[in-house]
């Protein structure tokens, strides 16, 4: 069992509140392998990647039983910093993950602690995560999307032998995407082992990705082919909310945002001469990570740049961010309301239930438009597909859309017009087909 080249887990299981999580009877993930976990919210393979990585019970509680092996050592004869020096983990939110006030001082920190500083693996993935672009800046002025590219950096640069990715690719653009993918299969020719694991499916670099689906904390042998049925709940609650956004009268109208300027130390974080979005209409914002989509979105709610540039007939706007936990806002469904759209919903921590639960929000609150910045991250097959009925039915209804997101598919199947921001500028503006099709070709001509 004590294999050196080779993390190994025997009776394997996680229990959290006093509740099961997982559990495997036994598990090989030998060097030069990359393996992803995937599965619906219940499945149980983000707390196997927690516990393969350490993460359970060192960081976070929960209660690990059985025998698990990094290259030969045992849990229990592992002290943290040895386990941090040989397996390196990064998750969903980057605010995990970072301890310094500067992207240079991060990544000297990290690289202190390098086992092989000079490996053309990690010159690499730096160079195509352009993260020394970012050095002299302060991590509290990067967008989401660059904090998790400095994350990353901090956890590849040390080279540890195994790298943890727990949903770690969805709040990424598309280059960085091919990049992070792109090193994962280097470092895996390289002897290391790659453990992913995710809501999302994964759909970049499956060549040689061993694919491993999980089903109520057990790795399923044969998973069932096919998209995910369709479940009554699931058509409970689309049909509610259309039932509540056919109450309200739209009464056409637009919301726009004059010539505007905003500027950072670092540089222009957004600066155009006019943006507009109609009631009842769609439109979408892509571009790399710190392009100024998120900043748009705050700039439309007045939240940065000239508020007297904003214009809109006074009606209610909701905002949606992906990265938000809505839970100090919300109170339990009511009995006339939409109930989660799963059962065994934990409000405090269940992403999917905050976000229903919010636009159910928004539906009762009439709003003419809404602003939806990311907000399929970390949602399974299901309940990305119940959101996209849900903001079409919003759309339907003559709410207007604002949807910024690196989740493409999102994109082409709601929105009729897509504007393509980079370095705080419109790069491109058309239908989406078109315009969609030349950012694919532009983020992926690199690396």
């Amino acid at each position: 069992m004590c294999r050196a080249d080779a993390i190994v887990a025997r009776t394997l299981g996680l229990q959290q509140e006093r509740k099961p999580v997982f559990y495997v009877e036994e598990l090989t993930i030998p060097c030069g392998e990359r393996w992803h976990f995937q599965g619906d919210f219940d499945a149980g393979h983000c707390g196997l990647v927690k516990a393969l990585a350490g993460v359970i019970p060192h960081l976070e509680p929960g209660e690990v039983s059985g025998d698990l092996w990094w290259f030969g050592r045992r849990r229990r004869d592992l002290r943290l910093a040895e386990l941090g020096q040989i397996v390196g983990y990064v998750g969903l939110d980057p605010a995990d993950h970072l301890v310094a006030l500067r992207v240079r001082d991060e990544l000297a920190w990290a690289l202190s602690s390098a086992r092989t500083p000079s490996s053309h693996t990690i010159a690499r993935f730096l160079e195509f995560s352009r993260v020394a672009d970012l050095g002299h800046r302060e991590i509290r002025t990067l967008s989401s999307g660059e904090r998790q590219r400095v994350a990353l950096a901090s956890c590849v640069a040390p080279y540890p032998r195994a790298l943890m990715l727990l949903e770690a690719f969805g709040i990424l653009d598309e280059r960085t995407r091919l990049a992070l993918a792109a090193f994962s299969r280097d470092f895996a020719r390289d002897g290391g082992i790659v453990v992913s694991g995710g809501h999302e499916p994964m759909t970049h670099d499956l060549d040689g990705l061993r694919l491993v689906p999980m089903a109520a904390g057990k790795i399923v042998v044969e998973p069932h082919g096919g998209p995910p049925e369709e479940d009554t709940r699931s058509r409970t609650v689309v049909d509610r909310f259309q039932e509540q956004l056919g109450k309200q009268a739209q009464t056409g109208g637009q919301l726009s945002l004059g010539p505007t300027r905003i500027v950072a130390d670092h540089g222009i974080r957004l600066e155009l001469e006019e943006f507009t979005v109609k009631a009842g209409e769609a439109v979408g914002l892509v571009g790399s990570n710190g392009a100024g989509k998120s900043t748009l979105i705050e700039a439309l709610i007045g939240l940065l740049g000239n508020r007297k540039a904003i214009r809109q007939n006074r009606r209610p706007i909701g905002i949606l961010w992906g990265t938000t936990d809505f839970m100090p806002l919300l109170d339990g469904p009511k009995p006339d309301e939409p109930i989660s759209p799963h059962d065994g919903a934990d409000p405090k921590t269940d992403r999917a239930w905050q976000r229903f639960r919010w636009l159910w929000e928004c539906a009762k609150s009439s709003v003419q438009f809404l602003l939806l910045d990311e907000p399929t991250l970390g949602l399974d097959v299901r309940h990305r597909a119940l959101l996209q009925r849900v903001l079409r039915a919003f759309r339907d209804s003559g709410c207007g859309l604002v949807l910024a997101s690196h989740d493409l598919d999102l994109v082409s199947s709601l929105c009729s017009r897509v504007i393509w921001l980079e370095q705080g500028r419109i790069a491109g503006s058309g239908p989406t087909v078109d315009l969609l099709q030349e950012y694919t070709v532009s983020a992926r001509g690199t690396p």
